[in-house]
């Protein structure tokens, strides 16, 4: 039988009971579901306290939360909360069981009386739970006391930075909400309750206008308290990814929860599900473009539409043009050459992860779809398809042309603009805007256009192209050098996305017969294999020599240095910068390859410089070996002396990678570009052949992941290729030259360096893992990477055989 309390005889019950409660079990954990709107996918839970004493009965939330958080107790139920919830998953089948993330509830009072992140940490640790699955709710009136707001910001960054996603709970309710997101970082709104309770007009304005916000800001959205279907539907038709409310189930029981969502017809997510998901989720569908979302299965060839918005209907009907089913198969698109564009499409945006576009003719209306891969999984990709359509003013002769620029021009060339040079009008074509016309006319204020024009090449184009551009660009001169002449066109370098340099040839074509003093302007990127077929070049003779050297420095594959007669390095050319992953030559000029650690064994590089500098003789293909951002080169060399009046002033050599010549035994992981057993050994006898020649100590450590098994199975194979390919990479990017890292079986890896003892040896080594653990996501895949290592030292073996038994293979 139920004891009956008055409140202040309750409260105190609460209070003296508690750890009791938390020793004995009386408090269950209650899982209310949140469910993707766009694939109703049950993706989560959260996780809300019930307190059941066998003496009190049920005691729910509001009965026992407030009581804590007053006596300072709240920290206590927070953390059996996390710990609780982190022990489920050491329990569960990660191939065969539903297995979801949970979400809670921090209160400010957490971050005061104990150390919140160590406590989540500990707990992920101990149970080994992916931090993906742990998303934290904190609400904005835990940051309105000063004294402790600081102390708060910083611990919720660094559970961010560690890789838990962190939600703000009851977004809307308090009165500062806005200021809020200026000035802290969080993954994900809920929208407060009391929105969808008085579901009004206005109500649905502010939610979209909510939503639209946090999109651009690139922040998740989740809605609380959906009770009806009209609810639901509205939020998806906005792009709210996630809901939680009635509508799908009340707080339960795991179990209990699952099979009412079962019931439901939920499908049940995976991790995998979640990331793709998450992914999509990043789109906006408050937009004025017509756009819709579709799924594609490149293993079973169907595609699924998943979201089409009310513009996307809207210019369909206006281009007279049919829907495509929910659900289709690949051949159904092949049926005309419209359909066979679109599906060429969708397989280029797949693999180049870039926009792709196609315009097609509809009668006179030209229509332009643009692709944009937004998401992939296991053999999936879903897409957001733009549809751009042309019908104002068809009928006009400017019209017509533009029309037929962009029909035949527009797939080849993209961005193009008509400018006149009398009105200073310029029309850009095939621009992707929210309004019906084909192009938005602009005018160009002289003074303005040169400067934007002359500060473009300055960031752009490359500096011995730069003044050519701005002469050709000019459009004051336009007429007079195109007189008599159906074009113009020029080639310059131009600097690409990631910084590169590109030929690429400008065009700005004549179109008198349309209107005089217009031109079309567009441009055209060169593949490499026709650059020197472009035009001829003279060059003055006394320049040659001079621009033949320049040239080999900055396009040359030969890694070309030069040094002193002290063996310092002098310079060097940017592909032998390149190669071993240095910034500037500022990093080796003044420096030997001893005090760089360029290479293992010092003395074969020693003596041959030292017979070029000092006899003169030249040296040619010596076969060496050298350590490239961990991994170890074979290199073929040949190094000259430089001669002025008759003195060796220095030398200069070039080398080339050896590494992958037939005669040679692979010591590299291909894969992962990092070596392999094989370069392990030989890089161990290298090691242990400069300790007895120099006295260089050097340090043999393993690392493991010790969840690596975990990892296999909530990921496919693909993805656990990149993570351990993603592993070397980040580890190599942080290696000094001399460092070398290798590869042994499953997610082993191993590190050989030169260090003075123990200490550094290990310092070495808890940088290196700290860098392991930093890896929070693979390809937009969230991951949770722990380590194990060892290390021995040199001084404390007894020769290569005990380093070689070291190595875990």
């Amino acid at each position: 039988m139920e004891r009956q309390l008055n409140m202040q005889e309750k409260n105190e019950w609460i209070i003296s009971h508690l750890d009791q409660a938390l020793e004995e079990g009386w408090i269950k954990h209650y899982h209310q579901p949140i469910v993707n709107t766009l694939t109703n996918t049950l993706v989560g839970t959260e996780v809300l306290a019930r307190w059941e004493d066998p003496e009190m009965g049920m005691l729910y939330p509001g009965d026992f939360i407030p009581v804590l958080e007053n006596n300072h107790l709240i920290y206590k139920l927070d953390i059996y909360t996390v710990r609780k919830m982190c022990a489920t998953y050491a329990e569960v089948d990660w191939q065969k069981d539903v297995v979801l993330p949970f979400s809670f509830n921090l209160s400010r009072q957490d971050f005061i009386y104990c150390d919140i992140y160590e406590e989540i940490e500990a707990a992920v640790r101990k149970y080994d739970v992916p931090r993906d699955f742990v998303h934290i709710e904190i609400t904005e009136s835990m940051f309105t006391d000063p004294a402790t707001q600081e102390k708060i910001r910083e611990t919720v960054s660094l559970l961010r930075k560690t890789g838990y996603t962190v939600w703000m709970d009851d977004f809307g309710s308090g009165y500062s909400s806005l200021n809020f997101l200026k000035d802290f970082f969080v993954d994900e709104l809920k929208l407060d309750r009391d929105f969808l309770t008085n579901f009004s007009q206005r109500s649905q304005d502010i939610i979209t206008s909510v939503v639209d916000m946090a999109k651009k800001l690139g922040i998740h959205v989740l809605a609380e308290g959906v009770e009806t279907k009209e609810q639901f539907d509205f939020l998806r038709k906005i792009g709210c990814e996630q809901v939680q409310g009635y509508y799908f189930g009340a707080p339960m029981p795991w179990e209990e929860c699952l099979e009412n969502c079962r019931r439901q017809g939920l499908v049940m997510s995976s991790r995998m599900q979640n990331t793709y998901l998450s992914q999509i989720g990043k789109v906006n569908f408050v937009t004025d473009s017509a756009i819709s979302l579709v799924e594609m299965d490149f293993q079973k060839r169907q595609g699924y539409i998943l979201y089409i918005n009310d513009y996307y209907r809207e210019t369909l009907q206006e281009i007279g043009a049919d829907q495509i089913p929910r659900v289709f198969s690949f051949d159904d698109l092949n049926f005309s050459p419209f359909y066979s564009s679109l599906l060429n499409s969708f397989l280029r945006a797949q693999y180049s992860e870039k926009e792709e576009a196609f315009t097609a003719v509809h009668g006179k209306n030209p229509v332009r779809f643009i692709v944009e891969k937004i998401g992939h999984k296991e053999g999936k990709a879903a897409f957001k398809l733009t549809l751009i359509s042309v019908i104002s003013a068809r009928d006009s002769e400017e019209q017509v042309l533009l029309n037929k620029i962009n029909q035949h021009l527009y797939p080849l060339y993209g961005s193009m603009r008509l400018f006149n040079t009398v009105t200073n009008q310029y029309k850009e074509i095939g621009t992707s805007s929210s309004d019906k016309s084909y192009s938005k006319i602009r005018t160009s204020v002289d003074g303005q256009r040169s400067l934007a024009i002359k500060l473009w090449a300055e960031e752009n184009v490359f500096v011995d192209d730069r003044q050519r551009f701005i002469n050709f660009i000019d459009f004051n001169t336009l007429d007079e050098r195109i007189k008599g002449r159906a074009f113009l066109t020029d080639i310059f370098r131009v600097k690409q996305k990631n910084g590169d340099y590109q030929m690429t040839k400008y065009n700005i074509v004549t179109m008198s017969d349309f209107s005089e003093h217009t031109y079309l302007f567009y441009r055209d990127d060169i593949a490499p294999e026709s650059w020197f077929h472009l035009k001829e070049t003279e060059v003055e003779s006394s320049n040659i020599v001079h621009d033949i050297w320049s040239s080999a420095l900055i396009e040359s594959d030969l890694r070309i240095f030069w040094k002193d007669t002290e063996r310092r390095f002098l310079g060097a050319s940017q592909s032998f910068l390149d190669f071993y992953g240095l910034k500037s030559v500022a990093e080796i000029i003044g420096k030997t390859d001893e005090e760089l650690k360029m290479n293992i064994l010092d003395a074969p590089f020693k003596v041959e410089e030292e017979r070029v500098l000092h006899e003169g003789k030249t040296s040619t293909d010596v076969i060496g070996t050298t350590t490239v951002k961990g991994q170890l080169h074979n290199i073929r060399t040949s190094k000259f002396p430089i001669y002025r009046e008759g003195k060796i002033i220095g030398l200069v050599g070039y080398f080339i990678d050896a590494s992958n010549e037939k005669n040679n035994v692979k010591l590299i992981n291909e894969k992962m570009k990092i070596m392999n057993v094989n370069g392990l050994l030989e890089t161990i006898l290298n090691f242990e052949t400069n300790r007895v020649e120099t006295g260089q100590d050097y340090a043999l450590a393993n690392i493991s992941i010790t969840n690596y098994q975990r990892h296999l199975a909530t990921y496919n194979k693909q993805i656990d290729t990149n993570l351990l390919r993603t592993i070397a990479q980040r580890i190599s990017e942080k290696l000094s030259l001399g460092q070398v890292l290798g590869h042994t079986t499953g997610a082993n890896f191993v590190l050989i360096y030169p260090c003075k003892d123990m200490a550094q040896a290990n310092e070495v080594l808890k940088k290196i893992a700290q860098v392991i653990q930093d890896i929070h996501e693979i390809d937009g895949t969230p991951c949770t990477l722990f380590t194990e290592s060892d290390v021995a030292l040199s001084t404390d073996t007894t020769g290569v055989a005990a380093m070689v038994s070291h190595l875990k293979i």
